[in-house]
């Protein structure tokens, strides 16, 4: 399973049989197919937030649903569980949060550059392009 934000250009969200199928079945209103474009394939998967188009992925079906089959229904309904959305939002939080952590790491290493360059050359000579 992995969490993927619907691109328009890749992925296309579409209302299936079989996604009638495992809503009525699982009783979950949030389950939805796309086909992916890149890999060629359907895929069932969980709304996360559907403002901000973010799903979390649960299964590949094929490129024509064909791994749709008894024993496939079977397992997706005796292994699935509801969401806990809690922690999905904790989750999603956290790889915003390190991502917004290394670009300011990123930030700070730029500035502290910027001010030995500007020591080192205060008297000196012009600061090179590269730190204008």
């Amino acid at each position: 399973m992995s969490v993927t934000v619907i691109d328009p250009r890749v992925h296309y969200v579409k209302e299936t049989g079989v996604a009638r199928f495992f809503r009525r079945r699982l009783r979950d209103p949030n389950l939805v197919t796309f086909w992916h474009g890149e890999t060629g394939q359907w895929i069932l998967a969980y709304w996360l937030d559907r403002r901000q188009k973010i799903v979390d992925e649960i299964e590949d079906l094929g490129p024509r649903f064909e791994e749709v089959t008894a024993s496939f229904v079977q397992m997706i309904v005796s292994c699935y569980g509801k969401v806990d959305m809690g922690r999905t939002k904790k989750r999603l939080i956290g790889k915003h949060r390190e991502r917004i952590q290394k670009q300011s790491e990123s930030i700070c290493e730029d500035q502290e550059r910027w001010d030995w360059a500007k020591k080192r050359t205060k008297e000196k000579a012009p600061l090179p392009y590269a730190f204008q």
